[in-house]
């Protein structure tokens, strides 16, 4: 059966499911999915929520060629378990990638000067917003895989020493196909240890923290995204380090991307769904700040809002600080797929009303955009 058929009976097999109807289609489903020859990367649909519930971890030992702990994601649903042992190739079997979370190196990590330190910080927020980047690999039977970029960075910045990138790939799969959180219990030994390194007052740790728990999140598992108002519940009913407070918090210990969440939330936009006080200087602030330490996201939003008449931050359109926002944020981040370009960027500003053929001042990329240059 060709597999652009399969979404047809995923609809059915829902539908059937819902209304409490005969098991045995389950069965028989699984049969002639197995039998339609989609590859891993395609199923979809009803499989993808009736198979892959939720994940776990487990160790499966160390790695072949580097030190670290060579681990997998499992269902521990005994019917999701079985689907995979039948249906599933391991994604890990025969491919030159393996779902290896390498040792932190504590004589690397020790050598990492000051500045390091905080690039490192940044590559690692900006990793996670790669979720949707692939690279392709090819196993050893030919089989061509996908593998998450964001896998593939945070698995780097591991080597390089940054504990918080080791700690996330043991909080959440990046590696077996679409991004998922694992359940995990609250002596989870990873999340104990970025406990203690927010408790510690290290603002990147707080802001991971605030937006990690473990599952269930005792007494707190009313608090769910995208429920109706969960926004507001979101910030007032959760504990102090965790979801809208705990982004607080971390930002005012200069976690850098809690400080572009921060900005976000204090813009009038947002802070009447949290009922945070509305501050657009300061939120204007955070994300420079934030931009300054390297957040690809706070320049794409400077580079964005510096061209608009009618931003959240209530900020005068400035073409020429767009601009040197897009030239730092190219500079840094040269792979960045569609990215814009000047030319593009002035036409989007006429579009708003902003007269391009005015001479405009020039800033300085190598001061965060706050010099001019001299004409």
């Amino acid at each position: 059966m060709p597999c652009r058929e399969n979404n047809k009976i995923n609809r059915q097999a829902h539908y059937m499911i819902k209304n409490h109807q005969a098991w045995w289609f389950l069965s028989l489903l699984a049969v002639v999915f197995m039998l339609s020859g989609c590859e891993e990367k395609q199923v979809t649909g009803f499989t993808a929520t009736v198979f892959k519930n939720y994940v776990k971890q487990k160790e499966l030992g160390r790695c072949e060629n580097e030190p670290g702990t060579l681990v997998e994601a499992y269902h521990p649903w005994w019917p999701t378990r079985i689907a995979d042992a039948i249906f599933i190739t391991p994604k890990q079997e025969g491919s030159p990638v393996k779902h290896c979370i390498p040792d932190i190196d504590p004589n690397i990590a020790a050598a990492l000067t000051p500045e390091q330190k905080i690039r490192n910080r940044a590559k690692f927020y900006n990793a996670m917003t790669k979720t949707i980047n692939q690279k392709t690999f090819t196993k050893t039977n030919g089989q061509e895989i996908m593998i998450n970029k964001a896998f593939l960075e945070l698995q780097e910045l591991a080597r390089q020493g940054e504990e918080l990138a080791q700690i996330e790939l043991n909080l959440t799969d990046y590696y077996s196909g679409p991004v998922q959180r694992y359940h995990f219990d609250e002596d989870n030994k990873h999340y104990q240890r970025l406990k203690q390194l927010a408790e510690s007052g290290d603002g990147d740790a707080m802001c991971l923290f605030a937006q990690r728990h473990p599952t269930p999140f005792d007494g707190y598992e009313h608090l769910k995204h995208g429920a109706p108002g969960y926004k507001y519940e979101w910030y007032h009913q959760a504990p102090e380090d965790k979801f809208g407070k705990g982004i607080e918090k971390a930002a005012k210990h200069g976690g850098m991307e809690c400080m572009v969440i921060y900005s976000l939330m204090l813009s009038p936009e947002t802070s009447s769904v949290v009922t945070v006080q509305p501050d657009r200087k300061r939120a204007f602030q955070y994300l420079i700040e934030a931009g300054k330490m390297g957040s690809e996201r706070a320049m794409f939003l400077l580079t964005s809002f510096y061209k608009e008449k009618n931003n959240r931050y209530g900020i005068k359109p400035n073409l020429g600080k767009a601009e040197c926002w897009l030239k730092v944020h190219n500079q840094l981040f040269p792979e960045k797929e569609n990215r814009l370009f000047v030319s593009t960027l002035r036409l989007m500003a006429k579009d708003e009303g902003i007269d391009i053929n005015k001479p405009y001042p020039k800033y300085d990329s190598k001061t965060f955009c706050e010099m001019e240059l001299a004409l």
